[in-house]
């Protein structure tokens, strides 16, 4: 249904459900911060750096949330990443922090990478 919502609206969240592309546009400028999930210290273990969210995020247990995976391939809606972007997550607050909440194609985008498996391209 969200899909249906971007027709016409700027890039297509599916031409943008790519690791490289999320990196470059969300990850890196929003999340990557030295301050938050990048630098020595990446908050919660969460490295979302270039070349090291992948590793910092699929099938990796969440800090947060016992026994809740930071994205389960295939599975947005029990990815707690997915979650926390989206304003869904129970208990956690909604991500990026102290920031504006991303845009809706950058979720969309986000949970199509996921549903399609999480993997590098």
């Amino acid at each position: 249904m969200l899909a249906v919502l971007f027709v016409g609206c700027g890039p297509d969240p599916k031409d943008r459900a790519k690791l490289s592309v999320l990196q470059k546009e969300v990850f890196t400028p929003s999340c990557a911060s030295s301050s938050c999930h990048g630098g020595a210290n990446p908050v919660e273990g969460l490295d979302l750096r270039e070349g090291k969210t992948l590793a910092s995020t699929v099938n990796v247990d969440s800090h947060l949330q016992t026994g809740t995976k930071r994205i389960v391939p295939g599975d947005a809606e029990n990815s707690l990443l997915f979650q926390v972007v989206s304003g869904t997550a129970t208990d956690v607050q909604r991500m990026p922090a102290n920031a504006p909440p991303l845009d809706d194609a950058d979720i969309e985008a986000i949970r199509l990478w996921i549903e399609a498996g999480a993997r590098v391209d």
